[in-house]
């Protein structure tokens, strides 16, 4: 593996300095939902890391394929996640050590994952609030650093937690809840962006009041999602790992990154 390790990643000579590229090599990723979660997954294939865990329970749909890590073939035969983005990944490093946990994300079992992992990517949908504060308070538990990315409109967010940041229910106000509505979700990350409005732009702000104003009314319907950014969340979420792995000092929970498309 070392042999096709440096072949593979020889372009990186230069930018990434070769003790942070062993680091890379030999941290382990703990990647909780792989919807947008297998952008992220392959993005940090092909930056060198090589232990990932994935975790997901749902299939692939049609619906996935303009913004998600998938193939038409998953799709029309509705493989699960866990499986089609394993088999993609080794596809393209089949020395990379990749498990799969094909289950929903719940306290029970989170607690012996977490204390096998180095860091923790949370990219479970924003609408699970239930699971995404399962996670949060495993991992702050046994002092993990996570990484939550959000892929929202034409913006990408990334909020890093550790065991001394602010944690998410304190950051959007709410208690630990497995029953908490869409729309109930959807109007505290509403009401979290403006609390912050002067980091996100106008565009996004008016997008998401529009979007939540909707669902009110009007119920459920999809969150719209673009390909483009959901590549530039990966692409934030993994240089900020890198960062961090690096000894770099990041910016922690209740700061975050916001980046946006023109």
């Amino acid at each position: 593996m070392d042999t096709y390790y440096e072949e593979i990643f020889v372009r990186n000579t230069g930018l990434v300095e070769d003790k942070v590229q062993q680091t890379i090599k030999d941290t382990k990723l703990l990647i909780c939902g792989i919807g947008m979660g297998s952008l992220i997954a392959e993005l940090a294939l092909r930056t060198g890391f090589v232990f990932l865990t994935l975790v997901d329970n749902d299939r692939v749909a049609m619906s996935n394929l303009n913004r998600q890590a998938y193939t038409f073939s998953d799709a029309r035969t509705a493989k699960r996640k866990t499986h089609a983005l394993k088999r993609r990944l080794l596809a393209i490093n089949p020395y990379a050590k990749i498990q799969v946990l094909t289950r929903y994300v719940t306290s029970s079992g989170l607690p012996k994952v977490i204390n096998s992992t180095d860091v923790i990517i949370d990219a479970i949908d924003i609408s699970e609030m239930g699971a995404i504060l399962a996670v949060q308070e495993q991992a702050r538990k046994a002092e993990k650093v996570v990484f939550s990315p959000f892929n929202l409109a034409n913006s990408s967010a990334l909020i890093v937690f550790d065991k001394d940041s602010s944690n998410l229910q304190e950051m959007l106000g709410v208690t630990r809840r497995d029953d908490t509505t869409f729309v109930e979700t959807m109007t505290l990350w509403l009401d979290f962006c403006l609390s912050n409005q002067k980091k996100f732009p106008q565009r996004f702000l008016r997008f998401m009041k529009n979007y939540t104003e909707r669902i009110r009314y009007h119920g459920w319907c999809p969150l719209p999602q673009l390909g483009t950014t959901t590549y530039l969340t990966a692409a934030l979420t993994v240089s900020v790992i890198v960062q961090y792995l690096h000894g770099e000092k990041v910016r922690l929970a209740p700061e975050f990154y916001v980046c946006t498309l023109p």
